[in-house]
C-alpha cells in the first residue's frame, strides 16, 4: 500500500513540475510590448582573439554551446561574427536558430538582412516569433518592409492558428515601436480582420495584441489618425472602439467630434461609448484676467458645452464585421 502511495505521489510531483515548465515556456511567448533590440553602432574588423575562439568553437559545440556562443558573437560588434551566425540559421535545433536570429539583430550587420528574411518563413512559429522583432531592430526600409509584408500580414503555407498569430502579433507590436510610422497602419488592418477569424485562438491573440498597442510608440496615434482619415466606416468604428478600450486620453477630441458628426450612426454610437470609457475630461476654465475683463464689459461668460449623454449598447466584442 505504501508503495502505491509513493508512486501516486511521485506522479503528482512530476505532473506539477511539467505544468510549471509549460507555464514558463508559454511566458516567453506572451503578447506584450518589448523594447526593440539595439544593434551595434558600428562593427569593428580588427583581429580579436576572443571572437576568433568563439567562431572556432561554435562549429563543433552542442546546442547549448551554440546558443551561448551565438550570444557572445552577437554582442561582439565584430564584422567576422556575421558569417558563423548566418550559418546557424540552418541548424536543426529551433532554439539555436532563435539564438542566431537574436544575435544577428544585436550585431546589426545590414548584409545579413536577407538571411533573416528567409528564416522568417521557417515552419516553426517560435523562430518566426523571434525573427519579426529582429528585422524591426534594424529600422531599415528593407527589413521593416519584410517584417510587415513577408511575416506580419503574409499569406503562407503555415496554418494560421494561435501560435502563428503570436508570431504575427509580436511582429506588429515591434513595427509600432519603430521610428518610421509608415508601416504601422497595415498592422491595424490585419488585426481588425483577425477579430473575425473562425479560430478562437487567433481572435484571442489579435485582441491581446490590440490591447498592447497603447504601450507602443505609435499605436495610439495611428488609431487616432486612421479614425480621422479613413473612408471605411468599419475601420472608423474599430478605431473608436479600441480608443475607448485602451482609454487613450489623447483621442478624446477626435472621439468627441466623431460622436457628434460622423455620417455613420454606428460609428457615432461607438465613439460615444468610447467617450464613456474615458470618463469625464478636465474642464477648461477662463483665466482670472479674462473673467475680470468680461465682467467689466458686462459680458456673460459662455456656458460650458453640454456633454453628450446619449447611451449606446455596450460593445462586448469587437465591432461588427466589414
Amino acid at each position: 500500500m505504501k508503495k502505491y502511495s509513493f508512486l501516486i505521489l511521485l506522479l503528482l510531483i512530476l505532473n506539477l513540475a511539467a505544468s510549471a515548465q509549460d507555464k514558463s515556456v508559454d511566458e516567453q511567448y506572451v503578447i506584450k510590448v518589448r523594447p526593440l533590440i539595439e544593434p551595434c553602432e558600428e562593427l569593428k574588423d580588427a583581429d580579436d582573439a576572443a571572437v576568433a575562439k568563439a567562431i572556432k568553437d561554435i562549429s563543433t559545440a552542442d546546442s547549448a554551446g551554440k546558443i551561448r556562443l551565438a550570444g557572445e558573437l552577437g554582442k561582439s560588434c565584430h564584422k567576422k561574427s556575421a558569417e558563423p551566425l548566418v550559418a546557424l540559421l540552418d541548424d536543426k535545433d529551433p532554439l539555436v536558430k532563435i539564438a542566431a536570429v537574436e544575435a544577428l539583430a544585436h550585431l546589426g550587420d545590414e548584409e545579413t538582412i536577407e538571411a533573416l528574411i528567409q528564416v522568417g518563413k521557417d515552419p516553426d512559429w517560435r523562430v518566426r516569433f523571434a525573427t519579426g522583432p529582429a528585422l524591426c531592430a534594424f529600422q531599415k526600409q528593407k527589413s521593416s518592409y519584410a517584417a510587415l509584408n513577408y511575416l506580419g500580414v503574409a499569406s503562407t503555407t503555415n496554418p494560421v492558428n494561435e501560435e502563428d498569430m503570436r508570431a504575427r502579433g509580436v511582429t506588429f507590436l515591434a513595427i509600432n515601436q519603430m521610428r518610421d510610422v509608415s508601416f504601422s497602419r497595415k498592422t491595424l488592418f490585419y488585426l481588425f480582420s483577425a477579430q473575425d477569424s473562425k479560430d478562437e485562438g487567433v481572435r484571442k491573440v489579435a485582441r491581446e495584441t490590440l490591447m498592447a498597442l497603447k504601450n507602443t510608440r505609435n499605436g495610439s496615434r495611428e488609431l487616432i489618425a486612421l479614425l480621422k482619415q479613413s473612408l471605411n466606416p468599419n475601420y472608423r468604428r474599430n478605431c473608436a472602439y479600441w480608443l475607448g478600450q485602451l482609454k487613450v486620453e489623447v483621442g478624446r477630441d477626435v472621439l468627441t467630434d466623431v460622436a457628434a458628426n460622423d455620417v455613420d450612426e454606428t460609428v457615432k454610437k461607438t465613439a460615444a461609448e468610447a467617450l464613456k470609457l474615458l470618463g469625464p475630461g478636465e474642464v477648461e476654465t477662463e483665466s482670472p484676467a479674462v473673467t475680470t475683463a468680461a465682467k467689466k464689459k458686462g459680458v456673460t461668460a459662455p456656458a460650458q458645452p453640454v456633454k453628450n449623454n446619449a447611451s449606446a449598447k455596450s460593445l462586448k466584442n469587437a465591432p461588427a464585421k466589414k
